[in-house]
């Protein structure tokens, strides 16, 4: 529902924070959480038809693992509403055991808001300016504690815009990210300012 800003751990997942210029040994992947599960692994998956809006997922995945969600979207009264709860036991992760959950609200106005995770916040907005298609803006913000080290905090915050150009069939987009790693009882690496443009054309 909210205008995607662009995903830092897939765009910049492999980079490494510093310290006077020293690399850390610590990546954005490595200490941010997405709480997506499995990622992109192989599995088994089930979903079931939906029913009232409501769906639940079951997949077992390599490496032992499993995962389940249930998942439900409607519209009431003009207001597109989306949420999800989720499981999942990583055996890849030392079995590491996460339970997550989501909600997103997409108003007739065209401003949308989303929470999920451990601290995440999304706001964004759609409005028609140019005859040429919908603006959409958004707004980000996320925070992760104790994910690679006890007592460490990951936070990251982007904004982007998309422009949609419906002639061309396409969509121009731009987003910025920082990422900050605040360290137990060490020197603070550098943020890392991560910033993307580009173009998807709809054929």
């Amino acid at each position: 529902m909210a205008t995607v800003t662009g995903d830092p751990f897939l765009l910049a997942g492999g980079e490494t924070f510093q310290v006077n210029g020293a690399p850390l040994g610590r990546t954005i992947r490595t200490v941010f959480d997405t709480f997506g599960g499995a990622g992109r692994r192989d599995r088994i998956r089930y979903d079931t038809p939906k029913f009232a809006g409501l769906t639940v997922s079951v997949s077992h995945h390599n490496g032992d693992s499993w995962d389940a969600g249930l998942h439900y979207g409607a519209t009431i009264g003009g207001v597109k509403i989306a949420a999800g709860l989720g499981y999942a036991d990583d055996e890849s992760r030392n079995d590491e055991k996460t339970f997550v959950g989501s909600l997103a609200v997409l108003l007739p106005m065209g401003l949308s808001f989303a929470i999920g995770g451990e601290t995440y916040g999304k706001i964004g907005y759609r409005f028609h300016v140019f005859e040429l298609g919908e603006t959409r803006l958004a707004v980000e913000y996320s925070e992760v504690n104790d994910r690679a080290v006890v007592n460490e905090r990951t936070t990251y915050y982007g904004a982007g815009v998309v422009q949609v150009l419906e002639p061309l069939g396409a969509e121009l987009y731009f987003s910025y990210h920082n990422a900050e790693l605040d360290l137990a009882g060490a020197n603070d690496p550098d943020d890392i300012d991560i910033v993307t443009a580009g173009a998807r054309f709809k054929f």
